[in-house]
């Protein structure tokens, strides 16, 4: 599972590392994510960065640069709290122990750029995250627009993400009655502002290996 995320703290670090999933951002800030995901806004870096803009002053953020229009239409589409697909969270879905988590990476995109504040930093980064289905059970699984990824360094920002896209590689269980059990094809749910879902089919699902896809700030 690929996802983009953008910084949440204004004024601290862009994180070099972070750690897994961990909780949604407030309302306000899912929806002034959905609508730049929606509005593919990561595909212009100006536009990125000053869409960033709009995700600190939401935050209560004081010192952040001027608004632009593209800051404005982010902070006026807030609002809009995006609706869940089908299915169950990944954050729900992993502290009831129906999956596992794994990091695979992580990295800014771009060069630093002025943040504010007389600073010169990142604020847009690319990940993957591995999932294994340990339930025993077929799984429908959403990653929630605006799901929040804790640096590794706590003196560096929070990151907060939508998932951008889904890899399954199909693996069988070797010793299993019958040539072993096959991974399900990902099923897309109400994709776009809503995010996408993937079913997993007992056990064991992972995502591909491949390369980020391009754009961003």
């Amino acid at each position: 599972m690929f996802f983009d995320g953008c910084g949440l703290d204004f004024g601290r670090p862009f994180p070099a590392q972070i750690q897994g999933p961990a909780t949604l951002a407030p309302d306000l800030v899912r929806g002034a994510l959905a609508f730049m995901r929606s509005r593919s806004i990561a595909a212009d870096g100006q536009k990125a960065l000053e869409a960033q803009y709009g995700i600190w002053l939401l935050q209560g953020a004081q010192g952040v640069p001027p608004a632009t229009d593209t800051t404005r239409e982010v902070v006026a589409a807030a609002g809009n709290r995006p609706a869940n697909p089908q299915g169950t969270s990944l954050l729900d879905a992993a502290r009831s122990g129906q999956i596992t988590l794994q990091m695979d990476s992580w990295q800014a995109v771009g060069d630093r750029v002025a943040v504010g504040g007389g600073r010169m930093d990142h604020f847009y980064g690319r990940g993957r995250l591995s999932l294994e289905n340990t339930s025993g059970q077929s799984v429908t699984l959403y990653l929630p627009i605006g799901t929040v990824w804790p640096p590794a360094n706590p003196a560096d920002q929070n990151i907060v993400a939508f998932q951008s896209r889904v890899e399954v590689q199909n693996t069988v269980l070797r010793g299993q009655a019958g040539g072993g059990i096959r991974v399900a094809a990902p099923v897309l749910l109400a994709a776009g502002a809503a995010g996408l879902g993937v079913l997993l089919r007992r056990e064991r699902k992972r995502t591909a290996s491949g390369r980020l896809p391009t754009g961003g700030g």
